[in-house]
């Protein structure tokens, strides 16, 4: 079966960039009541990090209810339309074993990100 998870891409910070991002991001969850600001490593399985932030009592806001090379065209590869199962960027949020995020959630983060975002996830 494996774990799930979740990830939504900033496609365009760059490492310089990314860090301010990240903070707003937190803050907004955290606001949101998405997240808190407590750190686990339970159910944190990554190779870039031993914790994550641990879910809100809010958290159930985020989640969905349960129910070119074809062309030829040069484009840098921030611009380029992914699959739904990989994207290329510096900046990512990875929600471990959360139900799957609703699409309302994943337009108000990348809203309040300011920057284009691909949703991708594992079941």
């Amino acid at each position: 079966m494996g774990v799930y998870y979740e990830r939504i891409v900033d496609v365009e910070a760059t490492a310089e960039e990314a860090g301010p991002p990240a903070e707003r991001m937190v803050d907004w969850m955290v606001a949101e009541g998405v997240i808190t600001r407590r750190m686990s490593g339970e159910l944190v399985y990554s190779r870039h990090a031993d914790e994550g932030y641990v879910p809100g009592p809010h958290w159930a806001r985020a989640v969905a209810d349960a129910s070119c090379t074809a062309c030829g065209a040069v484009v840098p590869v921030t611009a380029w339309r992914w699959d739904p199962t990989f994207a290329l960027g510096t900046l990512a949020f990875d929600f471990w074993n959360w139900p799957p995020l609703s699409t309302d959630f994943h337009t108000a983060f990348t809203h309040h990100l300011q920057h284009r975002t691909t949703h991708m996830g594992k079941l």
